[in-house]
């Protein structure tokens, strides 16, 4: 939280202050269970353009995220038993560097593979 100003209203500097002192599995425990997070997210998924998918049907995509920490390149997956280590990076080269580990594994796969998006929080 030192590297990103969180507003002190909002639901994320609620939640960090709430959980703070929360080894990782339970604070994505919380996180699971957080009634406001399911009822915003609810919410907005009714309002895009594509019809969203019963919240019990299966789903043959998910997402992942790169993230920096402690100069490492890491790939959190929900289905992963574990973050992956891609090597080294920095804040600086952050995006550079989690492109290249997209294109080399996970759409050189299959390029002709069209559903795939790709975000960048900064």
């Amino acid at each position: 939280m030192d590297k990103l100003p969180i507003r002190p209203d909002s639901f994320f500097k609620k939640f960090f202050d709430e959980t703070i002192s929360m080894d990782p599995s339970k604070r994505a425990e919380a996180l699971q269970n957080n009634e406001e997070l399911e009822a915003s997210q609810e919410k907005f998924s009714k309002e895009g353009e594509t019809a969203a998918p019963d919240r019990h049907d299966p789903l043959d995509t998910h997402f992942i995220a790169f993230v920096e920490s402690s100069h490492k390149l890491v790939e959190l997956d929900g289905r992963k038993a574990a973050p992956i280590d891609h090597g080294d990076t920095s804040p600086d080269t952050l995006l550079e560097d989690a492109a290249r580990i997209i294109k080399e594994k996970f759409m050189a796969m299959d390029p002709s593979e069209l559903r795939f998006t790709m975000m960048a929080l900064v």
